[in-house]
């Protein structure tokens, strides 16, 4: 399974272009799942900073991402509401844009093929999520972006 953006020439480990953070637009970056393992009934997403301060921050927590028809899955910010919602650590069903108060952060972009749909309500946790995902992964990649304050 691999993960690309909608920015072009982007590596793991690199800075986020500064749209995608709080010192732009803060728009979250399209991303296009690719070579989604057989078995797989849906995706979750997780992106959290484990650099903050306070410990790691959630940033977006998405549930049940269906497959379609073609062999790659978008994942945009205009799709949000067609999927199960968790609350980011601002107690918020959204997209939380990097905005580090100090240092380069990195943040991680998890995805997870699961074997089922997982029973789970909008707002909920990322205990509960990995609680629900617990023997239901079939596989799992991620990529590492950089960002620091400008």
């Amino acid at each position: 399974m691999k993960i690309f953006t909608d920015f072009t020439d982007f590596t793991d480990d690199e800075l986020i272009p500064s749209m995608y953070t709080c010192d732009g637009e803060g728009r979250f970056p399209t991303l296009r799942i690719d070579d989604i393992p057989q078995g797989t009934q849906s995706l979750t997403l997780i992106v959290d900073d484990p650099d903050a301060p306070t410990g790691t921050r959630d940033h977006l927590l998405l549930a049940n991402i269906p497959l379609t028809e073609d062999p790659y899955v978008i994942i945009s910010q205009n799709t949000f509401d067609q999927w199960v919602l968790g609350q980011n650590s601002w107690w918020e069903q959204a997209w939380w844009a990097p905005c580090p108060p100090s240092w380069t952060h990195r943040y991680v972009f998890k995805i997870y093929a699961l074997s089922e749909k997982l029973e789970i309500s909008s707002g909920f946790s990322k205990e509960r999520l990995i609680e629900l995902m617990w023997g239901k992964i079939v596989w799992q990649t991620q990529i590492v972006w950089l960002y620091e304050r400008q």
